[in-house]
């Protein structure tokens, strides 16, 4: 019972939320440490793909800020695999693509000024508010096939909000 206990304090962050531990079964778990928060204190990023193969994945990205989880999103490998090159090694060919667009993926977090117009012209719906008082910045990033989702910090809340997303 003490174990237990002693397991599940250890596995909780301050705020008693749980950050995702890396799971046994990782086929690629990489990591960034970005400010997303335009706090100055830099927040982390996790990327992990979980699976039997390249072409069947779970992939989860999830931006821990302060210890716990804020954000998440998940795709399967297979969404990555929709026009892909030729892959004249057969799983290593693939195996080694798939890596790269999830290198490609982490390394490819961009923390920038709002960008009122690209706002304008994606959001479904454009929201005057953000228009009157934008957020200092926004966090762009793709992942799969063709998908961009763009973020921002909302400090009253402490969550992040989706700005907009395409395809």
């Amino acid at each position: 019972m003490v174990a237990v206990l002693l397991v599940s304090i250890l596995s909780c962050t301050q705020e008693g939320s749980p950050v995702q531990q890396e799971r046994p079964d990782s086929w690629f778990r990489g990591e960034t440490v970005i400010d997303l928060t335009h706090d100055g204190v830099k927040d982390t990023v996790l990327l992990e793909a979980v699976g039997p193969s390249s072409d069947d994945l779970l992939i989860t990205m999830t931006f821990v800020v302060d210890g716990k989880e804020s954000w998440r999103e998940e795709w399967s490998s297979s969404y990555m695999l929709i026009d892909p090159p030729p892959f004249p090694e057969g799983e290593a060919s693939r195996s080694e693509y798939i890596r790269q667009q999830l290198y490609s993926t982490l390394n490819g977090i961009s923390v920038q000024s709002f960008d009122v117009a690209t706002y304008e012209m994606m959001a479904y719906s454009v929201d005057s508010l953000m228009l009157k008082s934008p957020p200092p910045q926004e966090i762009l990033f793709s992942y799969g096939y063709e998908s961009t989702i763009v973020l921002y910090w909302d400090p009253a809340s402490e969550e992040f909000r989706m700005s907009w997303s395409c395809c």
